[in-house]
């Protein structure tokens, strides 16, 4: 009996160390599990956003220049850079040049001129969401010249060129450093001149030279001018007989002679007391810069010629 109560002091005394093991067990691990609940439960937490351009406030540009193209006069009022959020929440950055564009010309047009925004090495051309008018001939109207640009854009060096590579091209400073304005202004040198005949005299009486032509809204090429002289005919041929564009050549400073590059081709009313039709006038192709010494060369058809020189010129300089 002695050996069998010893022996069931034992068993129980390794039931109760094994429970104790088993409870010290539990409870290391329940302590291991509660640890690595935390990092899971981070790792499924939203990423905060960060480096993503934010819509601003706008930044506008007082600007009030004006160039010629194309026929039209254009007066760039001010230019507003701004972002603004898409329904996807993009910010989306934009150059907005509010401009008048009267139209120079007697025809109806819309000012198609190619147009560049030119800063920090970088250039844009013209957004589809520009609102450009068209204009009815003499008058003018508002529009909105945009740009797509990015968050980086700066007017500091800003600037807008107006015109392919291979015409006169415009350019408006639209900050400090965004170099010199480029007008292309129009002038009117002092031309006046008279070539008599036997039956007709021209008397030119005014000039025009400038970068387009307006009856056209073209624009001429790099390095070309459009010169235009006024004129009026006095004729002292009975009837109706024509005077006509391919009847003038100008000779130019350097000594060669070009054709006549626009003009009227017009029938006149005469009398032998002489008839007198007014607001005429021929154009020519001079090179930029146009400053010389010029002559106008008349050969009219023959039925202004009875008995005397078949010919006429007068000389001009411009300067």
């Amino acid at each position: 009996m002695i050996v069998s109560n010893r022996l069931l002091n034992i068993v129980g005394f390794l039931a109760i160390g094994g429970l104790l093991a088993m409870l010290v067990v539990s409870a290391a691990c329940g302590g291991d599990a509660d640890d690595e609940a935390t990092p899971t439960q981070s790792a499924t937490e939203e990423p905060t956003a960060s480096g993503t351009p934010e819509a601003s406030e706008p930044v506008v540009v007082q600007v009030g220049e004006t160039f010629w193209h194309s026929g039209f006069m254009v007066t760039v009022d001010q230019a507003t850079y701004a972002g603004t959020e898409d329904a996807l929440s993009s910010v989306e950055w934009t150059v907005a040049i509010d401009a008048t564009f009267e139209n120079v010309g007697p025809d109806t047009d819309t000012f198609d001129a190619e147009m560049v925004l030119l800063a920090g090495g970088e250039s844009w051309d013209m957004s589809a969401d520009s609102d450009i008018p068209s204009v009815p001939g003499e008058l003018l109207q508002d529009g909105t010249i945009v740009f797509d640009v990015d968050d980086a854009f700066d007017f500091e060096d800003a600037s807008l060129q107006v015109g392919s590579a291979d015409q006169n091209q415009a350019s408006v400073p639209l900050g400090s450093g965004g170099g010199d304005l480029v007008a292309l202004e129009p002038a009117e040198p002092s031309v006046t001149g008279q070539i008599a005949l036997e039956l007709i005299t021209l008397d030119f009486d005014g000039a025009e030279l400038r970068a387009d032509i307006p009856l056209t809204h073209d624009e001429m090429d790099d390095g070309k001018l459009h010169l235009t002289l006024d004129f009026s005919a006095t004729s002292r041929n009975s009837g109706n007989w024509s005077v006509n564009v391919t009847d003038f050549a100008l000779t130019l400073p350097d000594g060669t002679s070009v054709p006549a590059f626009s003009g009227n081709n017009v029938s006149l009313p005469g009398n032998d007391s002489g008839l007198t039709t007014g607001d005429l006038f021929v154009g020519f192709e001079v090179d930029d810069p146009a400053e010389g010494d010029y002559t106008v060369r008349f050969t009219p058809g023959s039925w202004w010629i009875e008995n005397g020189p078949t010919e006429g010129e007068f000389s001009f300089t411009i300067e």
